[in-house]
């Protein structure tokens, strides 16, 4: 029996091509993607997650991913404890034409916190390493500096 492939969208540290290697092997990214309609944050716990927003978009990676991999970022990701909801959402890929996508989403902790350390730089890195616009790049760096 054929497993089948979903579209995972990344826009933290999952960006990342050393990270998805190890917590997914065999996990493929395909190309640069947008979300419209949310924005990007790090809240309390230090890690990434979105909020919506009528204003903004997400840019994040889109990875083609098996079964198996869906059950290790559930872990990673701790949707059983009910931190990140595992969500679809219709994402923008690389041609501009509009896919449905895995994205993990944390409701219920949007309040804005610093980064945990080295968290960022890996989020940094794969957008770096798949492309995302300059000034979004720009925008994650903005996470780091603290007033």
């Amino acid at each position: 029996m054929e497993e089948s492939n979903t579209l995972y969208f990344a826009y933290g540290s999952n960006m990342n091509r050393s990270q998805m290697a190890h917590r997914c092997p065999g996990s493929e990214p395909i190309g640069k993607a947008t979300l419209p309609g949310y924005r990007f944050i790090i809240n309390q716990t230090g890690y990434a997650t979105i909020v919506p927003s009528d204003t903004a978009w997400v840019e994040g990676v889109l990875w083609l991913l098996k079964p198996r991999h869906i059950e290790t970022l559930d872990e990673y990701e701790d949707h059983e404890e009910g931190f990140y909801d595992r969500c679809y959402r219709a994402v923008q890929n690389g041609e501009g034409k509009d896919r449905m996508a895995l994205v993990y989403i944390d409701h219920r902790q949007t309040t804005i916190s610093p980064p945990n350390d080295g968290y960022l730089e890996r989020v940094v890195e794969g957008a770096i390493e798949h492309g995302l616009t300059e000034g979004y790049i720009d925008r994650l760096r903005s996470f780091g500096v603290r007033e």
